[in-house]
């Protein structure tokens, strides 16, 4: 059966000895502690994906909200009812402003470029397919002007 990682598993024993210093009604007795707390690493590990980092902080905090309200031995569902939401993860916020300065130049760079790419082999693409379309009378053209290639190198 899957436990929780030993640092998890270390703090459910802490707030376990918490709540045993209660003396709540339906503490199990002091010989079975371990086999309690073996217990509720199973069942608290069943099903859930646990970080130490962000969950030791949050298993304390819901063992004390127990331990504040609860008047009988809890079963781990009532901790796992306690427990509060993960912190939410840091967001990157995007704070450039440019100054009408900035913004001035970065237009120029941009043109500079747009016209550089203007006359650029790859972006002249007439060179690899020709036009769209023909007319006959170009086509005719065409074909003549290989044949007479092809007599010449002949």
């Amino acid at each position: 059966m899957k436990e929780l990682p030993d640092s998890l598993h270390n703090a459910v024993v802490d707030g376990l000895t918490l709540l045993l210093a209660l003396r709540l009604p339906g503490t199990p007795a002091a010989d079975t502690v371990q086999a309690t707390a073996q217990v509720w690493s199973v069942a608290l590990a069943a099903g859930k994906t646990w970080d130490a980092e962000q969950d030791i902080p949050r298993i304390q905090t819901a063992f004390s909200l127990l331990a504040a309200q609860t008047d009988r031995w809890p079963a781990p569902r009532d901790l796992l009812g306690c427990l509060p939401p993960r912190p939410e993860r840091l967001k990157l916020e995007h704070r450039h402003q440019p100054t009408p300065e900035q913004q001035e130049k970065a237009k120029a760079v941009m043109a500079k470029i747009q016209r550089a790419l203007a006359t650029a082999p790859c972006w002249q693409k007439e060179w690899i397919h020709g036009p769209r379309s023909r007319s006959v009378e170009e086509c005719k053209r065409i074909y003549e002007a290989n044949s007479q290639k092809g007599k010449r190198n002949g």
